[in-house]
């Protein structure tokens, strides 16, 4: 799979308020990026629609032998994840995707290197612009909590 044929770029909403703008950032005309999951569909789980649930069995086989970006597991022994080639095929195309993410899963996603970084951006949505150990302010390409700042700074990447 060829990187240099990436022309989409994946938005990674981080921190503690990071739920709170997906709505209205997707009302730019951004795909939200929906994970997979091994959670039992609870009413709340679904509501979101940010996952696609699957087997246990099935999820611990496509993650085995699959190629992931994102992979971890709750408090509660669930876990979620989203395989490269599902955000390469929108990314090759020149699409737009939204997640968003806490920060212990954006640092594994930056540490693993597999979506080049003019194809990504990092979005620091904390309260006060909260700085977590492992990232200085250079990392992020945008700290703000101000949702209408953030619309204007995806607009001009669009």
């Amino acid at each position: 799979m060829r990187r240099d044929t990436l022309s989409g770029f994946l938005f990674i909403l981080v921190g503690d308020k990071n739920d709170d703008f997906n709505d209205e950032i997707i009302e730019l005309g951004l795909d939200k990026l929906k994970f997979d999951t091994n959670s039992i569909p609870s009413s709340d789980l679904v509501k979101l629609d940010r996952y696609k649930f699957l087997t246990k069995d099935y999820f611990k086989k496509k993650y085995f032998s699959a190629d992931y970006l994102f992979k971890w597991d709750d408090e509660i022994g669930n876990s979620f994840g989203i395989c490269k080639n599902e955000v390469y095929n929108y990314l090759r195309k020149g699409q737009c995707l939204v997640c968003s993410l806490d920060f212990n899963v954006v640092r594994a996603f930056v540490n693993n290197r597999q979506v080049p970084k003019k194809n990504y951006i990092l979005i620091n949505v904390s309260s006060g612009g909260k700085i977590p150990s492992g990232f200085d302010e250079y990392s992020f390409d945008l700290i703000s909590n101000d949702v209408s700042e953030i619309k204007a700074f995806i607009l001009r990447h669009l």
